[in-house]
């Protein structure tokens, strides 16, 4: 109670210690959906607007916000993947998997096409950017996760060396191809 999360990852290859602090915000913007793999990237696409919809009208989300889009994994990894997505990746980062940068930048239009703007007024600019990330599921299901932050993007990162060195680090590519690499 009263104390912060703290989740931690390791870098096998690393001789360092990365410390990241996130000042998360974002009211209650996060949502859930279990798809099939027969909705495709269409209903990814009818997820995102519904989601964004529903935030903007019941003030669910502080817009304009930058947007995390998990795909894939069990319900908590897909959460887990959105909230990252949306908080840790830089404004204007693409996935480098050519097919879902090209999504990232579609759902990054919708939202902006919906017809709300900050404070879920009307205007032009609900979604600053939207980022996906995407993990290996069931071919059974197809499980989608929205997480949303506040434009203010309160974050900084440190990494610590061994010989006491300390490198503040404001692009830190917290998803790294070790990450991304295929077989996990």
């Amino acid at each position: 109670i009263h104390a912060p999360e703290v989740q931690y990852a390791f870098e096998p290859d690393g001789e360092w210690l990365d410390l990241t602090t996130v000042h998360k915000g974002g009211l209650f913007g996060t949502d859930y959906r279990m798809l099939f793999p027969a909705d495709g990237i269409d209903g990814i696409k009818k997820f995102f607007l519904d989601t964004m919809v529903q935030f903007g009208r019941r003030g669910m989300a502080c817009q304009p916000a930058v947007v995390g889009i998990g795909i894939g994994g069990c319900k908590d990894t897909t959460m887990r993947i959105a909230k990252e997505a949306a908080c840790l990746r830089a404004v204007g980062d693409r996935n480098p998997d050519p097919q879902i940068a090209e999504l990232e930048e579609e759902l990054k239009e919708l939202g902006n096409s919906i017809g709300m703007g900050p404070m879920g007024f009307v205007g032009s600019q609900m979604v600053v950017d939207a980022h996906i990330e995407v993990a290996y599921a069931h071919t059974g299901g197809m499980q989608a996760a929205i997480h949303t932050f506040c434009f203010a993007s309160r974050r900084a990162s440190a990494r610590l060396w061994p010989d006491g060195q300390v490198e503040f680090r404001t692009d830190p590519q917290w998803f790294t191809d070790y990450y991304r690499r295929e077989g996990i």
